[in-house]
């Protein structure tokens, strides 16, 4: 993918939020069955007393964070999303989460890092975020940039968006996408690269990448000698297998990695 082409995207990517943040997150209320391996490590992490000290990078509504309340999950939470009034609202929604989520913007192409200190989290989150940044060492960027958040053995867990688990989805994303490459002059995308409409609206597009088995592979294997994978899945949708789920501890010792795909 070219530069110009990248660019593009990510503007449509983020004028579609701003222009759709309430349709878009009325149709993102409930909590995803992939997310409860999650909750659980987190629980077991908050048996000392103390509560997890999360980073959620793409946070969106703060629905991650309704779900780990309603599991009882103690939890302080920085929560960032470049689209603020998605995260504005869920504060707004749930009052709960006033007391145990701090809320702040972050855009990952434009910001050089994550906010918040080295080592500052025991656990770092990114859920349907990465198929929104256009490119790969883009995405890599991001994700080592959260693992170095990370404290030792802290949990790094992260969802990619599998859209040819769904057929019909997946037929509709190719007509949205040559839609949308006509009527923003795009130059040729990469292997994987869809651009979705919302709600049969003409104007209002957003970028979204679709993970392969072997993309999976990759990022487990560029993240190694940072992070040991500990739990490999799938989970969500109609199919139950729309997102492929990849969980981290992060390593306290530079080591080689002894990690097999599962």
């Amino acid at each position: 993918m070219d530069e110009r082409t990248r660019r593009i995207l990510d503007d449509r990517t983020r004028a579609f939020y701003l222009a759709c943040a309430d349709s878009f997150s009325e149709t993102r209320q409930a909590p995803w069955p992939g997310w409860e391996p999650v909750a659980r490590r987190l629980a077991e992490a908050t048996q000392d007393g103390n509560p997890v000290r999360l980073l959620d990078v793409g946070c969106g509504n703060l629905r991650f964070e309704r779900f780990l309340l309603d599991r009882g999950v103690g939890f302080r939470a920085l929560a960032l999303d470049r689209c603020e009034a998605l995260a504005v609202a869920g504060l707004a929604a749930d009052p709960r989460l006033s007391s145990c989520c701090r809320i702040g913007p972050f855009d990952a192409l434009r910001d050089a890092d994550v906010p918040g200190g080295r080592q500052a989290f025991s656990a770092a989150v990114a859920f349907a975020l990465l198929h929104h940044i256009p490119g790969h060492d883009e995405r890599m960027a991001l994700l080592k940039s959260m693992a170095c958040r990370l404290q030792e053995g802290g949990l790094l867990a992260l969802s990619l968006w599998d859209l040819d688990s769904d057929a019909r989805l997946s037929r509709k994303a190719r007509r949205d996408t040559d839609r949308a490459c006509r009527a923003l002059g795009l130059g040729p995308l990469d292997e994987g690269d869809f651009v979705l409409g919302w709600q049969h609206r003409d104007d209002a597009f957003r970028y979204c990448h679709s993970f392969s088995g072997e993309e999976a592979d990759r990022i487990v294997g560029q993240l190694s000698g940072e992070l040991r994978l500990v739990e490999r899945y799938r989970s969500d949708g109609p199919s139950g297998c729309a997102n492929r789920y990849l969980l981290f501890n992060k390593r306290a010792l530079s080591s080689p990695s002894t990690e097999q795909p599962l």
